[in-house]
Order: C-alpha cells, then sequence, then structure tokens
C-alpha cells in the first residue's frame, strides 16, 4: 500500500527444506484472498500467494496494532515426511 511501512523477514525453515517469508505491518485490516474485477487496481497478492506457495496465513497483533502475512515454500527434492508429498491446496472461498 503506498504510504504504508512494512517489515520482511526471511527464515530458513527448521527442517532445512524451504523458506518462510513474513511481512508485518500496523494495519489492523485482515487481509482476504478473493477474486476480484480484473480491472481492479489491487487485491490480488494472496490469489497469487495461495497459487504458488505451500502454505501461508495471518497473524493478528497481539495488541491489535497490525499483523503478520506469512508464506511457506518448501523444495520438494529436500523434504522428508508428509512435507514431500506433493498435495496442493484445493481452492477455498475467502482466507482471513
Amino acid at each position: 500500500m503506498p504510504g504504508r511501512r512494512c517489515q520482511t523477514f526471511i527464515f530458513r525453515l527448521p527442517t532445512g527444506d524451504g523458506v518462510r517469508v513474513e511481512v508485518a505491518d500496523s494495519s489492523p485490516e485482515i487481509p482476504l484472498a478473493i477474486k476480484r474485477d480484473e480491472l481492479d487496481d489491487g487485491g490480488r497478492g494472496l490469489i497469487l500467494v495461495n497459487a504458488v506457495t505451500d502454505d501461508w496465513g495471518v497473524i493478528k497483533r497481539w495488541d491489535g496494532t497490525g499483523k503478520t502475512v506469512w508464506f511457506e515454500c518448501v523444495d520438494r527434492r529436500k523434504a522428508t515426511g508428509a512435507r514431500a508429498r506433493f498435495s496442493p491446496r484445493p481452492p477455498t472461498g475467502p482466507r482471513p
């Protein structure tokens, strides 16, 4: 969003098979992954995140002053156990 500051963190997953990216900002507004009209200026970010990541979510700050949107990408060649199986998420409706 123009004029809004955020912090971005990139972590290697403890299992060593991927990364977790977190973007934190001070807006208490929770984004939704909803389909919009193709001519709308915005609103496609979480649709893209949902399409290309293995998992994602939103964590509200305890004091209500913001949130963190996070996603994880796993390298299936290095993954073991349940993470090694490819199981794409089915399309869902609005997801906070």
